[in-house]
């Protein structure tokens, strides 16, 4: 009898996220050091990690985000596509990264706005980022 009541909520298809409209987000990554690199590494769902990039002093590394609707998250897409959740994402020097790495503040992003974003870096012994949301 439990089989039973329970084949129905088994067979009823889940949801996609990628089948819901997503709204990009671009945001930008400044290093405002003069000394050295900065790296910047995305935490993704279920354990995984991306390299967002390393940026030059006084350079920058961008990032294309996606939107969840209802302001559910924020996704990246992986070298295979597939849209996967963005948990953080943590810049530090380059030379020192895991000893300096910091958060890149994501909250403010994670609701409906801003198409773009704006985080600097600075700090050359302990790295310290502060989001700007940008245009709408």
């Amino acid at each position: 009898v439990l089989a039973t009541l329970c084949l129905p909520l088994v067979l009823t298809p889940l949801p996609v996220c990628s089948a819901h409209a997503q709204d990009s987000l671009e945001l930008e990554i400044r290093n405002l050091n003069s000394s050295g690199a900065i790296r910047c590494v995305v935490l993704l769902a279920h354990f995984f990690t991306q390299e967002a990039g390393t940026a030059a002093p006084d350079t920058s590394l961008s990032l294309k985000l996606e939107r969840l609707p209802d302001g559910r998250g924020l996704t990246l897409r992986n070298v295979s596509g597939r849209a996967m959740l963005v948990e953080n994402l943590v810049c530090g020097h380059g030379d020192d990264w895991s000893a300096t790495r910091t958060e890149v503040p994501l909250d403010a992003l994670r609701g409906e706005g801003a198409t773009s974003a704006l985080a600097d870096c600075a700090g050359e012994a302990e790295l310290r980022c502060q989001l700007s949301p940008g245009s709408e």
